[in-house]
């Protein structure tokens, strides 16, 4: 997840529900250098993945546009548990709450995931349109849509605004 925090940073966060998000910054707390448009290559692995749980992980960003990578450790204890158990993965376009209220949602006109694919420690690949259950969730303000989501094949997600989000 991407969470715009002021004017010129994004980063990247983590959330183990009902602890609060985590940041996800270089060890010495600076952000990573994202901005918005950059084409993103996200790939998140359970490193010590054994019967069903995994304490450990890592999470490799590589930015393509500015020509950056980042490999990061992550614990389950830093999310405020022991492991991480299940086997889900979510992608989520949200804006973010800024002191007490939503945020306007930018104006991304779409935004597309592709090769949006899970694999399991055996290497068998889950997309979201063959192999696995997906829920398309329009986002609302007030009632009124203002993001959804649509699946094209198997395995890309497009992410569009209208409404307020214009």
């Amino acid at each position: 997840m991407l969470r715009r925090y002021d004017r010129e940073e994004y980063n990247p966060w983590i959330e183990w529900i009902p602890a609060p998000e985590l940041a996800i910054t270089y060890g010495n707390g600076s952000p990573l250098p994202f901005a918005p448009g950059d084409y993103l290559i996200v790939i998140v692995t359970a490193t010590d993945w054994s019967g069903g749980q995994s304490a450990n992980g890592t999470l490799l960003f590589t930015d393509v546009t500015q020509n950056w990578q980042a490999n990061l450790t992550v614990t389950a204890a830093q999310l405020g548990g022991t492991f991480v158990v299940g086997q889900s993965a979510e992608r989520i376009v949200e804006r973010p709450e800024v002191g007490g209220s939503f945020s306007t949602l930018a104006n991304y006109v779409a935004d597309p995931w592709i090769d949006a694919t899970a694999k399991d420690v055996k290497g068998k690949t889950y997309s979201p349109g063959k192999g696995s259950t997906s829920y398309a969730i329009t986002m609302t303000d007030g009632g009124t849509p203002i993001s959804y989501v649509e699946l094209f094949g198997t395995d890309v997600l497009w992410f569009f605004d209208e409404n307020s989000a214009f």
